[in-house]
């Protein structure tokens, strides 16, 4: 009898085993985006390196500045987002570290190149947790 104990005791160290395993991985899912983007506002800066020629400004984007309001919908907190800004075809990443506790919203500016500086959409691409996990957009 001692051959069937010594099985199910081996049976249950591979099964405890693999759950330690699948626990340990670094990336999580969530049915929903665990950051999500409440609100962006994007001011950029113009210069006019020309106003004696003509009756119209040349107005040259110089500087931009994106504010980024962010809501924590996990359970856990957050200590590095990473953001695409798009203006068009040209993705400019924003990252921001710190510690965005759960329930919280965070509001954080950003310069960005001004050609970027009018960005029409703004996207989380991925999350670190406190814990080491890792959230990446599919």
């Amino acid at each position: 009898m001692k051959k069937p104990f010594i099985t199910m005791a081996a049976a249950a160290a591979i099964a405890a085993g693999a759950s330690a395993a699948a626990s340990a991985q670094s990336t999580v899912a969530y049915s929903v985006d665990p950051i999500k983007v409440v609100q962006y506002s994007v001011d950029t800066e113009y210069t006019d390196p020309l106003p004696f020629f003509g009756s119209a400004p040349l107005g040259i984007a110089t500087r931009a500045v994106v504010t980024i309001a962010f809501f924590n919908t996990s359970g856990a907190p957050a200590t590095n987002v990473r953001f695409a800004a798009r203006s068009g075809k040209s993705p400019e990443t924003i990252v921001d570290n710190g510690t965005f506790s759960s329930g919280s919203t965070i509001t954080h500016e950003f310069a960005v190149s001004a050609l970027n500086g009018d960005a029409s959409q703004i996207d989380v691409e991925a999350v670190t947790f406190a814990d080491g996990t890792l959230w990446q957009r599919g």
